[in-house]
């Protein structure tokens, strides 16, 4: 019962955090207005049957190109849920943001309370909630991918002292699908945390007092907790295996989106209060502030911790190696490290950060003194950073406006093909893009995310431009037999040498091998999952 109370007394607390989001309309942010209009590109992808989602064929102004072959897909599945419920586009976003704020609070309970005592969860909770990168986060970034990660992060961290401990099934399947989740919910957090997470597992193996009981105890250890990533991994790979493979083929796996070294962060700006809604750069940057109180918290909990050498030794070298990454000194790490190479900004660390630091503050209650002191601080980060949580302004487009915008949703059209030289500007009304009187009559049979199906009279052989851009997804037929796709065109569009008469065209979306590759071993995932599920625990 007393459990229950606090968890109602978490709610109540998270409640102020989240209550913009109950406004009519909705707020500008850098990204929160995309999620919408993805959220309804997402809606047309499964409406047409495209299962995964992974070719946006409305957005890029009708020409497409892959969202969600390269975006994370977890937060507007969810939101299609919501969406079909009737919340609508808007009000779906909304509740997605709105359950970020709320379950981060309980999994950080979960994990606080498995370490510190009912008392010391909540405070953890609570550090959590109030931890100013998440209002930047809530709004002024807009990021409901990392939003959503601030739920999986103490999530996995209790599901890895749980599977560590009791070394069942349930566990490591438990902890798979939470691994899978904080990949498919924002990939480049899931990278930035995931060493993290596998430093804290070994130091927790190797918390035994004698050396020899540390050895035996952590060779199960490391068999059930990569037996979970590994799982974990297969579960997602219909997403990031077709994402790290076909990286070559658009812009962002060949040019940096931002200058890194523009992208770092002061000691000075970690330590002293600020608030903005800016880019980085701008006079009204968005904050980068860990939050003095936090740190104050962090500090003493370190002094009553210092006896408990595991979580000691954790903290420091967390919270220490998450600063030094977001720091210049760490450029070179950056700039060749595979996989972190892709990453132009370092300052994104800034929430698993806080993480480490809300974690380790729940750690003050173990004596009388740290109690007192950890309510006191408590009252204190409620009082200094709820006025963080409000928008700049407020909006009111309705739910049309979102559903027929058509942009690339992207801030440098990254995800754009690299043979496009000319990109799309406006949005054509007609399906062939180098239409002229050579055409004697075209009938549009069916046009969908994936598919164009069209009859065609020429009056000579002429070569066909389609309002499509070309990737390698896509296929082609004249008159039900293969046809070849060109597209060395300065728009990358698609376009057939098509003889004079009458034709059947049949554009197509199909599945590159990579992506049927991805899709079978998350299948076979799935199904060794369930299997597991269904025989006796061994």
């Amino acid at each position: 019962m007393k459990k229950l109370l606090l968890v109602i007394c978490l709610l109540l607390i998270s409640f102020p955090i989240v209550l913009p989001f109950f406004h009519n309309g909705y707020f500008p942010t850098h990204d929160g207005e995309w999620a919408v209009v993805r959220l309804a590109e997402m809606h047309r992808e499964i409406k047409d049957l495209q299962i995964p989602p992974r070719w946006s064929g409305y957005l890029n102004h009708g020409f497409g190109y892959p969202l969600f072959l390269f975006n994370y897909p977890l937060p507007y599945y969810v939101g299609e849920i919501f969406n079909l419920l009737g919340f609508g586009l808007v009000g779906s976003i909304k509740i997605i943001f709105i359950l970020s704020v709320i379950l981060s609070g309980l999994t950080m309970f979960l994990l606080g309370h498995k370490l510190w005592g009912k008392f010391g969860g909540l405070v953890s909770a609570i550090f959590y909630l109030y931890l100013p990168f998440r209002f930047v986060d809530l709004y002024v970034r807009g990021s409901i991918g990392e939003a959503l990660a601030f739920i999986f992060y103490p999530l996995i961290f209790w599901l890895g002292i749980n599977l560590l401990e009791k070394k069942t099934k349930l566990w490591v399947i438990a902890t798979a699908i939470s691994l899978a989740a904080l990949i498919l919910t924002h990939n480049i957090m899931a990278i930035l945390f995931l060493p993290f997470w596998l430093i804290f597992i070994v130091l927790f193996s190797f918390k035994e007092k004698s050396f020899l009981s540390a050895i035996r105890y952590s060779e199960k250890s490391f068999a059930y907790s990569l037996s979970a990533a590994f799982l974990g991994l297969s579960l997602s790979a219909f997403f990031w295996l077709p994402a790290l493979v076909e990286k070559q083929y658009v812009i962002v796996g060949h040019i940096p989106i931002a200058n890194l070294w523009q992208n770092f962060v002061s000691i000075k700006q970690l330590i002293l209060p600020s608030w903005g809604y800016g880019l980085p750069g701008q006079v009204n940057a968005f904050s980068f502030q860990i939050g003095w109180v936090h740190l104050l918290g962090f500090i003493l909990c370190l002094f009553f911790l210092r006896k408990q050498k595991f979580i000691f030794l954790f903290l420091i070298l967390a919270v220490f190696i998450s600063c030094i990454l977001m720091l210049p000194i760490s450029y070179l790490f950056w700039h060749y490290t595979p996989l972190f190479s892709t990453i132009d900004f370092p300052w994104r660390i800034l929430g698993i950060l806080g993480f480490f630091v809300c974690f380790g503050i729940g750690g003050l209650v173990n004596s009388s003194i740290g109690k007192k002191i950890a309510v006191v601080l408590s009252v204190l980060v409620i009082i200094i950073n709820f006025g963080y949580a409000k928008p700049a302004i407020y909006l009111d487009k309705g739910d049309g406006y979102y559903a027929t915008n058509d942009a690339t949703t992207t801030s440098f059209d990254e995800l754009m093909p690299v043979w496009v030289k000319i990109k799309p500007t406006d949005r054509l009304d007609r399906a062939i893009f180098n239409y002229s009187n050579n055409i004697k009559n075209i009938n549009l049979i069916k046009e969908t995310s994936q598919k164009l199906t069209l009859d065609l009279i020429l009056k000579t052989d002429e070569e066909i431009y389609f309002n499509k851009i070309y990737f390698p997804n896509w296929g082609a037929k004249i008159d039900n037999q293969e046809a070849t796709i060109n597209y060395q065109n300065d728009r990358g569009l698609i376009s057939l040498a098509i003889p004079a008469g009458q034709h059947k065209i049949e554009l197509s979306i199909h599945k590159t091998p990579v992506e049927g590759m991805g899709d079978i071993i998350s299948i076979v995932s799935l199904i060794i999952i369930l299997i597991l599920l269904l025989r006796k625990n061994k």
